[in-house]
């Protein structure tokens, strides 16, 4: 074994000497003859100019003595696709770089240089696209036979070309980048649109850098708004930026809730900053880019216990409005407002409509600060967060992780019950609507979603010739529960009907590879037959039963990779827990269909409950947003990552969740929001029984000036709308800064004079 050992040793250093004394035997760097044909220069030259690449000595030698023989590949343009490559040969003297330099310029990227410790020599060149540059997809040019036409790379990766040494060659892989591209006006790769990542979504409009080609510029909105998902659809709704101003109204504190709503039967809009309300005309704006309001509302209390300052949030000033809505309270539209120190307040909006005129006319360049008393004012043990209103009754949750339900009789006398506390703090709160009993939705940031059962007997007196009401609560029931892993911050009730029609699947989801093979209605068909629940196909085209189960994952802007769909199992799992009424009362034991003489399988009116048809939760968290179906709180439809936002610091991971929401009936469409100042718009729909919800519009609401800055955000206090006509609404984004960025949302098909407005 020594004698064997001792001869590897012996081989290696001949090996060893032999290898220097070839080096050594080379007295200068050998180049190849010149090309004759300029043409595959020239197309290099073209590329590297197009991917902004420019010339910069790079060579790293490990010793003055050595020198080492290199392959140099010469990428032409040619027929067949293959390169033109030779030897080169570099030597240590002091000319080597300027020969190289004239005869093989040496091109490296301005930002990444790569060198490997194991070569003598080596070079790294690298293309990677502007990180701060929107996209923008122009048409698919015509293919020119000019020589000196651009280059249009082919596999949309961050490509890496290298010098290699020859032990490297072998391994060497041209990229595809052979195809010729209308020349652009710019060297930059990516103010033209071409996407830079293959291993993105098959849609047309990802790309790799999805936050930064959301954060462009207000001026960039035309042309943005061109490029948007809404483009593939053709019912889709109509994205028009109208105008931008300035409120007079000071900055707030972050982190808030919805703090701008628009009444619904007057021309107003409120907006809250710190405990002040400002009052302002939402549709009359001046042309001198400024708006004030007319007068502003002092929500702040007269008196405050020690108990309800020390239980805020902030209880320096614990006057803070965390926010507010509209709603209708005995046929009376009201302003709900929630604070900080937990009082809840609602105000009559006719009367701010009746002041208006007369502080227009009195006071014209004094804005009235107002401080009379709400009409409505209850109050919660802590800090509130979620109020929803709905014919009598209040609902709110508050920082003691309990949702307080208030009752309201003819004559004003308040009936209160609370929910035992969850794991966390509750955001938001819903009525589950247009049921016979009373039903709250609730999200908290623990990740749950409760739907809460509030059984009470009503009892109706007569006494003196007047009719009273008295309510006998009973202890809230939790119907339903599920367990998501993000903080929920809003939950909002939605009407089946509240949806919009469709007729394919693309149209249903956004995704265009969601049913390439064309089987999967058939599938669905199957479900339902398996489990005796087909509907009549005489009737209608509801793919029956198992149409409730399906689960879809929404593609959206920002999205890298499609999400690997539901497994067998877990849409198993899905079916099984709606079906185990059905199951236990009429399936067990039995083993042929049941139909009556009406075609109608026997499990209608079992397996659906009626208490929930047709009604769901639009469900937003940090990242996340989901459709869940009220009855059981199954999903059916899921966004994993809306934009896709990196944060930097504190402030904007704070502010980086989808706290602001909005839903539109009429343009079935659902509007979320991050405070960061990201806004996306949600189309509801529905195809044969099956619900889901696909994304149009990626609003342009925020400004980057730099990679490394540090206040790129502008943090959105709230988002509101307000309805022009039938299918035309004016969407307005309030931004902590006061500025006010108005959009017009329209519905071409239901807008009856939408050629007025074009």
């Amino acid at each position: 074994m020594e004698e064997m050992d001792e001869g590897k040793d012996r081989d290696r250093t001949i090996e060893r000497r032999k290898f220097i004394s070839d080096w050594n035997d080379v007295s200068e760097p050998q180049f190849p003859p010149p090309v004759d044909d300029d043409v595959p220069r020239r197309h290099f030259d073209n590329f590297l100019d197009f991917c902004n690449i420019r010339k910069r000595k790079g060579y790293r030698r490990r010793s003055p003595s050595l020198f080492v023989n290199q392959r140099f590949y010469d990428w032409s343009l040619q027929d067949d696709g293959s390169s033109n490559n030779s030897d080169l040969e570099l030597s240590s003297s002091e000319d080597l770089e300027s020969d190289v330099e004239d005869d093989y310029g040496g091109y490296i990227d301005e930002h990444t240089v790569r060198l490997h410790s194991e070569e003598p020599y080596e070079n790294t060149y690298t293309v990677e696209a502007d990180e701060d540059t929107f996209y923008d997809f122009l048409p698919q040019p015509e293919v020119q036979n000019s020589d000196s036409s651009e280059y249009v790379r082919e596999d949309y990766n961050s490509v890496v070309y290298e010098r290699y040494s020859r032990a490297e060659e072998d391994n060497f892989k041209l990229p595809a980048i052979l195809k010729k591209f209308q020349p652009p006006e710019s060297n930059n790769i990516c103010a033209y649109g071409l996407p830079v990542n293959s291993d993105d979504t098959f849609l047309h409009y990802e790309n790799h850098s999805p936050v930064n080609k959301l954060l462009v510029p207000y001026s960039d909105f035309a042309k943005d708004n061109l490029n948007q998902p809404a483009s593939k659809y053709p019912d889709s709704l109509r994205l028009d930026k109208f105008s931008s101003f300035q409120l007079d109204c000071k900055p707030g504190r972050m982190f808030r809730n919805n703090l701008s709503v628009c009444s619904r039967r007057y021309n107003l809009m409120f907006v809250a900053s710190m405990s002040r309300i400002s009052v302002i005309k939402a549709r009359e704006f001046s042309n001198n880019g400024n708006i004030s309001s007319s007068f502003i509302i002092e929500t702040k209390a007269n008196s405050l216990s020690e108990y309800q300052q020390e239980h805020s949030t902030f209880p320096g000033f614990p006057y803070l409005i965390n926010y507010m809505m509209i709603g209708t309270f005995f046929g009376l539209e009201v302003l709900g407002v929630v604070t900080d120190d937990g009082r809840v307040l609602l105000y009559d909006t006719e009367t701010f409509s009746e002041k208006w005129d007369w502080f227009v006319s009195q006071i014209s360049d004094l804005r009235p600060v107002l401080t009379y008393r709400a009409d409505v004012e209850v109050k919660v043990d802590c800090s509130a967060w979620g109020l929803d209103i709905y014919k009598n009754m209040l609902a709110v949750s508050d920082n003691s992780r309990r949702v307080t339900l208030f009752y309201y009789n003819e004559s004003n006398v308040v009936y209160l019950v609370k929910t035992r506390p969850l794991f966390h703090n509750i955001p938001s709160v819903s009525f589950i609507k247009n049921e016979k009993e009373v039903y709250v939705s609730a999200g908290s940031i623990s990740g749950e979603v409760v739907v809460f059962k509030f059984p009470m007997n009503i009892i109706h007196r007569i006494s003196g010739g007047n009719l009273s009401t008295k309510v006998d609560f009973k202890k809230p029931e939790v119907v339903s529960r599920v367990a998501t892993r993000e903080e929920i911050w809003c939950v909002n009730f939605v009407n089946g009907d509240h949806f919009k029609s469709v007729n394919s699947f693309e149209l249903l989801t956004g995704d265009p590879w969601i049913d390439k093979d064309g089987i999967l209605a058939s599938r669905i068909l199957s479900e339902s037959e398996l489990l005796d629940a087909e509907s009549n196909y005489c009737k209608s085209s509801h793919l029956g039963l198992s149409s409730e189960f399906q689960c879809f994952y929404i593609p959206t802007e920002a999205a890298q990779n499609f999400v690997i769909p539901t497994t067998e199992t877990d849409r198993m799992r899905r079916i099984r827990k709606m079906y185990d009424d059905y199951y236990e009362d009429f399936q067990r034991g039995q083993r042929k269909r049941h139909i009556s003489k009406r075609f109608d399988s026997y499990w209608q009116g079992i397996a659906h409950n009626k208490r929930f048809k047709n009604k769901f939760l639009l469900v937003t968290g940090k990242k996340q947003l989901s459709l869940f179906r009220v009855n059981r709180l199954l999903f059916n439809a899921t966004v994993s990552d809306i934009f896709g936002f990196t944060t930097r610091d504190e402030n904007e991971d704070s502010c980086n969740r989808l706290s602001l929401s909005l839903v539109i009936p009429e343009l079935n469409c659902f509007i979320v929001a991050s405070q960061v100042g990201l806004v996306s718009i949600f189309r509801l729909t529905k195809y044969r029984g099956i619900v889901g919800m696909r994304q149009e519009f990626v609003l342009p609401t925020t400004y980057r000036s730099g990679s490394l800055s540090h206040t790129s955000c502008k943090y959105l206090s709230g988002i509101t709308c307000k309805k022009l006509c039938e299918g035309r609404f004016l969407l307005y984004l309030i931004f902590y800064d006061g500025l006010l960025v108005v959009y017009q949302l329209t519905d071409p098909l239901t807008c009856h004079n939408y050629l007025d407005y074009v």
